[in-house]
């Protein structure tokens, strides 16, 4: 059952069931944009891991220390040597 035919089971009047709609339509979309925003930061904070252990890759910082401050994985550490 969608969100219309819910509302329009509990909701008579039309007007109501057009504002609820928008109301549920509008919660949907900013979940939605909510959802992003966190895919977002989350790329972003492993766009800055991977910087960060390049660098460290590059003052000769042994990869285990660097898996340590970075939380990225050997595999990931050992990718950015090439």
């Amino acid at each position: 059952m969608n969100t219309n035919s819910k509302i329009e089971k509990y909701v008579n009047d039309k007007e109501t069931q057009e504002i609820f709609g928008k109301w549920a339509e509008k919660i949907a979309e900013d979940k939605g944009i909510e959802k992003g925003l966190k895919e977002g930061r989350k790329e972003g904070k492993k766009e800055a891991n991977l910087i960060t252990a390049k660098k460290m890759l590059e003052l000769n910082i042994p990869p285990e220390s660097i898996e340590f401050a970075t939380g990225l994985s050997l595999e990931e550490i050992e990718a950015l040597k090439n």
